[in-house]
């Protein structure tokens, strides 16, 4: 079993050197000792498994291996609210495999965000990538303006008496 699971710009790549922030994880938080294996994944469907050498160098052990994209793709757009529950909403859609996260903006909503909450955003999904072990990195886009995200096709708004969604359903409003 891998002891850790990392986003590197291309798995191609024989050795990979991880940016500071990785390396510090690996080596400082989880303690990894040279030699013990690490997953790494490009968040684009591929991924292979590496060995840890210490000050954030990777050398690969393995082949890249890339698995498909589950069809159809999901989205789920939701409206931030205050505190961190749009950074655990951000988390559990990417530990659940959506491929598309948007962040609305709507008539009503206190919170206003712009670029760099949904960079922030984007941090967390790749975090939560890692702590998944997943391979497929959602693509987290916004603000979007309801309006625009309801006209989407395939669009449903989740209302709590709403109906059931349809078969062609691809994107859920929150």
């Amino acid at each position: 079993m891998t002891a850790a699971h990392v986003v590197v710009e291309d798995i191609d790549r024989d050795v990979v050197r991880l940016g500071a922030g990785d390396a510090h994880h690996l080596g400082a938080a989880l303690r990894l000792r040279p030699g013990e294996e690490v997953s790494a994944t490009d968040g684009g469907g591929g991924w292979r498994l590496y060995r840890w050498e210490g000050g954030g160098l990777l050398n690969a052990v393995s082949a890249p291996t890339f698995s498909e994209r589950p069809s159809p793709p999901l989205t789920v757009g939701f409206a931030p609210v205050k505190g961190e529950r749009p950074e655990w909403a951000v988390q559990k859609l990417t530990e659940l495999g959506i491929d598309r996260i948007l962040v609305l903006r709507t008539a009503r909503g206190v919170v206003r965000w712009g670029p760099p909450q949904v960079e922030r955003m984007r941090r967390v999904a790749r975090q939560a990538l890692m702590q998944s072990r997943g391979v497929w990195l959602p693509a987290v886009e916004g603000p979007v303006d309801f309006c625009e995200a309801i006209r989407l096709p395939g669009a449903a708004l989740a209302d709590p008496g709403g109906g059931p969604v349809w078969v062609g359903c691809t994107v859920v409003l929150v």
